[in-house]
């Protein structure tokens, strides 16, 4: 067992009871549990989070200043979006995806690790992805100065990972950051508990993680002092700056956020102190795209700025715990297949939606209707869930090489019929039509008619199609459809090219969604 970081001497807590007296006097705060009364501002976060997900990268990543995507803007970004309620989307599952494949990068790192962690947790997921257990990663980093890793900022951060993943903390760990807190209240990036190099995000971050923590008396002095902190270097406008020494430059969008998150956390009301609003200030920095400014010295629309402020905006504080999906999670070979694809030199690729469609699948495509009747490849080959199948907009196509050489190697897969029963449409077995211009069904017990039998019939029929499911029949806003096993079509007469009078439903974007979000 490692040994026990001693506690701060007993002159320390003095100053300090000092500080927090002299400042609960004169400040009109009431540091009290539960006193939070501030509103949300979810008009604020839907246009910030609309935004972000405009800046999201083709390989699922996030970038923080432009050019690449990195880790850390990624984690923050899924914390973001799961925070502004997305974190079943599609969206997320590629970030997350990204992630997962950082993981064998960053095990020497306990905050990356952690913010990994948050974001996993954020979005409803396990804690580790398959096959790695990153809180045991973490701990086992811990040093003999109880940080876990060598950085005072990473520290903290594992801590919120580690909250996040509900592990225990070691009390060594608390110990710690009591011994970095400086006699101001606050705490500094480098963890030096040196007077006047204490700042307003490590501070903030260190009260969140504290507040999560809700250890001992010892925690609750230690919160206190902080936040008197905080409220002595905010500036007049109601917004935080980086630190003191940064106070006479005015405060930044990243510092404000997260010092409304910090007066959430331990139940504050961040509406009500001495110099103004938190939140109001917090919004002066949105852009009309929606997006936060850093500064009003640089204005242009930050990723950054964003991605603190949405949580914020939503009086979330850190560690953001999602609701469990109840669905196995996504598989990471089809969030990987769903990633855009170089061109393969021996398939057919596709520019629009960045895929190949390659062997068996790619001829059965072009022999069975191509482009209107399956629409562009949504993804690669994929094998999942037992199946090796490729997404096409209107249809998921299934490749059985068992069947190699027999007219059954592709099949479509029965998303129509899945469809029908999502939809609880009416399937009830009708009579025959017998009108001439009907084919009737004994299998199903329902008619094909018309413009959509003679589509059925050149199109593929029964091996493409399927059986019909339902009659056709009218949607609420007039389009006149009918279920079939492997499809549903749709009416379009007028419309279109005459071609194209009929089209099938894109049930296969609609399932890749679905299957993406682990639904």
């Amino acid at each position: 067992m490692r040994a026990q970081v001693a506690q701060r001497p007993t002159i320390h807590r003095l100053l300090l009871t000092a500080v927090i007296i002299t400042a609960l006097f004169t400040s009109m705060l009431t540091l009290l549990p539960h006193a939070q009364a501030a509103t949300a501002n979810p008009t604020a976060a839907e246009a910030a989070t609309t935004w972000l997900l405009t800046q999201q990268r083709g390989d699922g990543g996030f970038a923080s200043f432009g050019g690449d995507s990195d880790l850390s803007a990624t984690t923050d970004a899924v914390v973001a979006l799961a925070a502004a309620g997305l974190g079943d989307s599609a969206d997320v599952a590629t970030a997350l995806a990204y992630l997962d494949a950082n993981v064998a990068d960053s095990l020497d790192n306990p905050g990356r690790l952690a913010k990994i962690i948050a974001a996993r947790v954020a979005a409803g997921q396990p804690a580790s992805p398959n096959g790695y257990d990153l809180p045991g990663a973490i701990l086992a980093s811990q040093g003999d100065n109880g940080w876990f890793g060598t950085s005072f900022y990473g520290h903290i951060t594992a801590l919120l990972g580690l909250e996040a993943a509900g592990v225990a903390l070691p009390t060594t760990a608390l110990v710690a950051v009591d011994i970095a807190q400086s006699e101001d209240g606050a705490w500094g990036f480098n963890g030096e508990p040196i007077l006047g190099t204490g700042d307003s995000n490590t501070t903030a971050t260190v009260i969140m993680a504290l507040a999560a923590a809700d250890d001992t008396a010892m925690t609750h002095e230690n919160i206190a002092a902080g936040l008197v902190y905080l409220m002595r270097i905010q500036t007049g406008d109601g917004s935080m700056p980086y630190d003191q020494a940064t106070a006479a430059f005015g405060g930044d969008a990243n510092s404000t956020a997260l010092a409304v998150q910090a007066f959430v956390a331990t139940g504050n009301d961040p509406d009500a102190l001495a110099n103004g609003s938190l939140l109001d200030a917090l919004t002066t920095f949105q852009n009309a795209s929606g997006a936060f400014a850093y500064q009003s010295s640089f204005p242009d629309d930050s990723l950054l700025a964003t991605v603190q402020a949405i949580p914020a905006l939503l009086l979330l504080p850190l560690p953001i715990i999602g609701e469990p999906t109840g669905e196995e999670p996504v598989d990471p070979a089809l969030i990987t297949a769903a990633m855009p694809a170089v061109a393969d030199s021996a398939c057919v690729y596709h520019e629009v939606t960045q895929h190949n469609v390659c062997g068996e699948i790619a001829t059965y495509w072009a022999a069975n209707g191509g482009l209107p009747t399956f629409g562009y490849p949504l993804t690669e080959v994929v094998t999942t869930g037992g199946e090796t199948i490729q997404y096409f907009e209107r249809a998921v196509l299934g490749l059985h090489t068992e069947w190699t050489g027999t007219p059954w190697v592709v099949l479509p897969t029965l998303i129509g019929a899945e469809a029908a029963a999502r939809d609880a449409v009416d399937t009830t077995p009708a009579g025959d039509a017998n009108n001439g211009t009907c084919a009737h069904f004994s299998e199903t017990q329902h008619n094909l008619c018309g413009g959509f039998r003679a589509y059925w019939e050149t199109q593929g029929g029964l091996g493409v199609n399927g059986f019909p499911l339902t009659e056709e029949f009218s949607l609420e806003d007039g389009t006149v459809v009918q279920y079939f096993e492997r499809a549903r079509f749709e009416w379009k007469q007028g419309s279109w090219p005459e071609r194209f009078d009929v089209l099938l439903t894109r049930l296969g974007a609609d399932e890749l969604a679905r299957d993406l979000a682990g639904n």
